[in-house]
C-alpha cells in the first residue's frame, strides 16, 4: 500500500465524521477537521510539486468543502461553519493553486491566467454597469390598458 494509498484511506473516514454532526446538529466537530487538516498537510508533503493528483482525491476533499457550505446556508448561525470551510479552502489552494505542478490544464477548467477580464465578458453599459443580451420578443404586440399603467388606481365604493 502507498502513501497515497493509506492518505486516501484516510480521507474516506473523515467526511461522516464531518458531515453527519453537521447535518444534524449544525455543529462542527474540531477534532475531525483538526484530522482534515493534518491529512491535507500530510497530502502536500507528500505529492509534493507532482502536476496529477487523482480525482477520486480530488472530488473527496472538495465535496466536504462544498457540503460544509451548503450547510451554513440552512442554519441561523453560520459563521462557525462559514470560518472552518473558508479554513480549509485556503489549505485546498495550498495544494491545488498555481504553486501546484506545471501539468497541462485540466480540459474545460480555465487556469487563473486563463480567464478573460470582467470587462471582456461583459462589456459596461448604462447605469448598471452590465450589457444585458437583448431578447427578441416573437408574436404580436402586447396591449397594456391604462389602468395598469396608471402610477396609483383609485378604488370607488
Amino acid at each position: 500500500m502507498s502513501k497515497i494509498d493509506e492518505l486516501e484511506a484516510r480521507l474516506d473516514t473523515l467526511p461522516p465524521a464531518i458531515l453527519l454532526p453537521l447535518r444534524a446538529s449544525k455543529h462542527v466537530d474540531r477534532k475531525a477537521m483538526d484530522q482534515l487538516g493534518k491529512l491535507v498537510a500530510d497530502l502536500i508533503s507528500e505529492v509534493g510539486n507532482t502536476p496529477v493528483i487523482s480525482r477520486r482525491v480530488t472530488g473527496k476533499l472538495w465535496f466536504i468543502f462544498t457540503q460544509m457550505l451548503s450547510e451554513a446556508d440552512h442554519t441561523r448561525a453560520p459563521e462557525e461553519i462559514l470560518r472552518r470551510a473558508w479554513n480549509y479552502a485556503e489549505q485546498l489552494e495550498k495544494l491545488f493553486g498555481p504553486s501546484h505542478g506545471q501539468g497541462p490544464p485540466t480540459p474545460g477548467a480555465a487556469r487563473p491566467l486563463d480567464v478573460p477580464p470582467p470587462s471582456a465578458r461583459c462589456p459596461p453599459t448604462s447605469r448598471l454597469g452590465v450589457r444585458r443580451p437583448e431578447r427578441k420578443i416573437k408574436g404580436p404586440p402586447v396591449i397594456v390598458p391604462d389602468v395598469l399603467r396608471a402610477k396609483s388606481v383609485q378604488v370607488v365604493a
